[in-house]
């Protein structure tokens, strides 16, 4: 599945609020991913690693959990990443979704981030 991509953000670019040391998470991005900043992120249930968003997906990634906070390149082999999964607002136009993403899917993974304590804005 391919991917709507943002130019090279610094990290953290999607932010607009966050509570300090609570927002943010350190996760392991699951190999074959290369994901950015500000990409919407679910939780593949086997492992507890972190993917982008799927809505074909029945492996906990068809889920929206979290926002990426950095660019994490787990293309080769899974990767340390930080996720901001908790007590957050992040910009509505940065969040990066999976490419061909329906309004509403858009819309279901939204309310699944507020859920987790993520507010677009």
């Amino acid at each position: 599945m391919g991917f709507i991509t943002n130019s090279k953000l610094r990290a953290g670019a999607h932010i607009l609020y966050e509570a300090e040391r609570i927002s943010r998470e350190n996760v392991t991005i699951a190999s074959g991913n290369n994901v950015t900043v500000a990409t919407v992120v679910g939780k593949i249930t086997a492992s507890g690693k972190y993917a982008p968003v799927d809505a074909t997906a029945t492996d906990g990634t068809e889920d929206a959990l979290a926002v990426v906070f950095h660019d994490t390149d787990a293309s080769a082999a899974d990767e340390p990443g930080v996720v901001n999964d908790t007590h957050s607002v992040v910009r509505e136009t940065m969040l990066v979704w999976p490419a061909g993403a329906t309004d509403p899917q858009i819309a279901a993974w939204t309310v699944q981030l507020r859920a987790a304590g993520i507010k677009t804005r």
